[in-house]
């Protein structure tokens, strides 16, 4: 059984947030689709894994920033949603990187730049390079463009989600591992050449060095 994956998508009023979502959980493009309020959770247990369970915040477009950050500080996930139909959403992308960088460790949680209304080309105001060149700007671990109305890349959004969320996992679980080794090998050189504190300064076996513990002739006097 796969950990939970939470997820919180941040943007602009009406870029599709709720749309992208609820289109993955039913497969349909609803275009009746009302506007979130406040902040909605989704509970996705059928994902591409099959043993996924998969917590997804939908906030508002005008989500007070305090609400942001205490969301981010529990998810593995933020998806950072634009209209590619209105700049307005684009622009704004950089505040929203502003508010969670600084309340999530970069090593464990994914963040995605996500560009949504790929099928309206007619109105398109931000092209796909300049997507692109916002992610390498804000090193977000990747970069997508998806329609909820086509259901184009909506898929490909959340298994690469599970990807990259499994990959930082495993990757923070080697850290761990790591981390943990180099702190036994330095007891285990500390204890090795620990200098005795009696006049001699022998190497001394026992830590600390008490006068009972015989390591050197100074301490039989």
């Amino acid at each position: 059984m796969c950990d939970p994956i939470y997820i919180s998508f941040i943007g602009e009023k009406a870029v599709g947030k709720s749309s992208i979502i609820a289109t993955y959980e039913s497969g349909n493009f609803n275009p009746d689709l009302y506007a979130t309020e406040s902040v909605e959770t989704h509970i996705i247990n059928a994902t591409s894994a099959g043993t996924l369970t998969v917590y997804i915040h939908d906030m508002a477009g005008e989500t007070r920033e305090a609400t942001v950050i205490a969301l981010c500080a529990t998810c593995n996930v933020i998806v950072l949603v634009y209209d590619k139909t209105y700049r307005q959403s684009f622009g704004k992308i950089d505040d929203f990187h502003k508010i969670i960088i600084q309340h999530i460790d970069s090593e464990k949680v994914v963040v995605v730049l996500l560009g949504n209304k790929k099928d309206e080309t007619h109105k398109e105001e931000v092209n796909t390079d300049e997507g692109y060149n916002k992610h390498k700007y804000l090193k977000t671990d990747f970069f997508i463009e998806t329609s909820a109305k086509t259901r184009h890349n909506i898929n490909d959004l959340f298994r690469k989600i599970e990807e990259e969320v499994k990959n930082k996992r495993e990757l923070q679980s080697d850290m761990n591992f790591f981390q943990k080794d180099e702190q036994e090998n330095l007891i285990d050189l500390q204890i090795q050449t620990y200098i005795c504190p009696c006049t001699c300064k022998c190497i001394c076996p026992s830590r600390p060095c008490l006068f009972s513990c015989r390591c050197c002739v100074c301490t039989l006097l």
